[in-house]
């Protein structure tokens, strides 16, 4: 059996021009030893960022795109996932839809 066919690709890549903005109920705090630390999302998490990735969600924060790099996916992918970032999608982006085509129920 080879191990190549059966292993998890694991998430599919976040598109390149993806942008993201903090959740409203994310506080960002610096930590005893200078690093940060987000702490909300839903539910209530507490993520300590290292130096590198802080200066990655600044860049992020101010507008860029995720762009390809894989380390960067995967801070976003786990930023998401904890529900501490939201997406921003662009106007006209290639998803093909805009607000009028989703429907919310509760």
């Amino acid at each position: 059996m080879n191990t190549a066919e059966h292993s998890d690709p694991g998430p599919p890549e976040l598109p390149q021009h993806l942008r993201i903005t903090m959740a409203a109920d994310v506080e960002r705090l610096k930590g005893r030893d200078a690093t940060t630390v987000l702490l909300g999302g839903s539910p209530l998490r507490l993520l300590r960022l290292r130096p590198a990735a802080v200066t990655e969600l600044d860049r992020l924060l101010g507008g860029a795109g995720i762009g390809p790099r894989a380390g960067v996916q995967r801070l976003v992918r786990r930023l998401l996932d904890a529900g501490v970032v939201d997406p921003v999608w662009p106007v006209g982006s290639p998803t093909g839809c805009s607000v009028a085509d989703v429907t919310m129920v509760i």
